[in-house]
């Protein structure tokens, strides 16, 4: 029912600096399963911010125009390479 197993998500927080992120949610937490627009409603609700201040980041397409349908900035992950070009042309690093 849930894109990140409960089980991943324990490996990602012990493996992922996710203090580097304003907020971090699951899907498995969130009980919705993206591209559901109730999921990109919920984190923009959390993060107190409209959704074109927000940057979505995901490698499937369709969860990528979902949250761009809610107005929120988007990058759809390919790889490393594109990805820090991407955050490099926003001067994000």
């Amino acid at each position: 029912m849930v894109n990140t197993p409960p089980k991943l998500l324990g490996y990602l927080k012990q493996e992922i600096p996710l203090d580097l992120f304003d907020e971090v949610l699951s899907s498995c937490e969130a009980g919705l399963m993206k591209p559901d627009l109730r999921f990109f409603e919920m984190m923009v609700e959390k993060l107190k911010i409209r959704p074109e201040d927000c940057l979505f980041i995901d490698d499937s397409q369709k969860n990528v125009e979902a949250a761009a349908k809610l107005g929120m900035q988007v990058i759809r992950f390919e790889n490393y390479q594109s990805l820090k070009k991407e955050l490099g042309e926003r001067g994000i690093i």
